[in-house]
């Protein structure tokens, strides 16, 4: 095996083969049975095929189970809901506003990245509205990535920047009612009675905080600073109240 991790109550055991497999076991030592069965080949290929040779440099499980994995080109974490990886890294994304300005040092056997000056003349000659599309996407990127890891802090952080991003002029209305219903959820549905497999599969917790608890304290008062979303801002606080 390439890696072995055990959780740290020891009731789950995490293997990740030579050639890329991956197989969650729970229940151990008691009852073991296997949880999850996936394969990492296409992330150690995908590098490979580029010519540099791909390391593990550290792999663990997620307070839910799944399996995240450090390689040398980027983090990965398993996506159950998806039955697929989640790259954890800003690396498409550094055209955005919010990507790390950190200087990566060289791949072994390739060249360096941009410096700081490339990289801010790079930025500066970016249209607006294409670093606005790269930046929306990256913050998309980072609250998946954090709702993977459970990392509540890091949740409402970026969910609070996505939605002072959709709301700068001109807002993405289609967006905005968007995440404001994933938020809100099933009115018929109150949050005590609800959880994964609920009503339509939608829980009322992500990360470990409650979505309409975010929705009411986060993301409505972020969405208010623009006047053209008071009206739908008013309609769900209306809506989030009365749940």
């Amino acid at each position: 095996a390439a890696a072995l991790h055990a959780s740290p109550g020891g009731e789950s055991l995490l293997l990740v083969g030579a050639e890329g497999e991956v197989v969650v076991w729970g229940g151990v030592p008691s009852a073991p049975s296997c949880v999850l069965s996936a394969s990492a080949a296409p992330l150690l290929r995908r590098a490979a095929g580029e010519g540099g040779a791909v390391a593990l440099r550290h792999a663990s499980l997620l307070p839910d189970g799944s399996p995240l994995l450090t390689l040398s080109t980027g983090s990965f974490a398993w996506r159950r809901d998806l039955a697929a990886w989640a790259a954890l890294a800003d690396g498409p994304f550094s055209g955005s506003t919010y990507a790390s300005a950190l200087v990566h040092p060289p791949l072994a056997g390739g060249g360096g990245g941009e410096g700081p000056a490339a990289e801010a003349a790079r930025l500066a000659s970016m249209p607006s509205d294409r670093q606005r599309l790269v930046t929306t996407a990256h913050i998309e990127h980072r609250v998946a990535a954090a709702a993977a890891l459970g990392d509540g802090q890091e949740y409402a952080r970026w969910l609070r920047l996505y939605a002072q991003c959709l709301a700068q002029p001109p807002a993405d209305q289609a967006r905005v009612e968007e995440l404001c219903s994933e938020l809100l959820g099933p009115l018929a549905l109150a949050p005590a009675d609800s959880g994964v497999g609920g009503d339509g599969g939608w829980d009322a917790q992500v990360a470990g905080l409650s979505k309409r608890e975010l929705l009411r304290g986060s993301v409505l008062p972020a969405l208010a600073t623009n006047r053209q979303l008071q009206r739908l801002v008013a309609e769900f606080l209306e809506m989030v109240k009365g749940a």
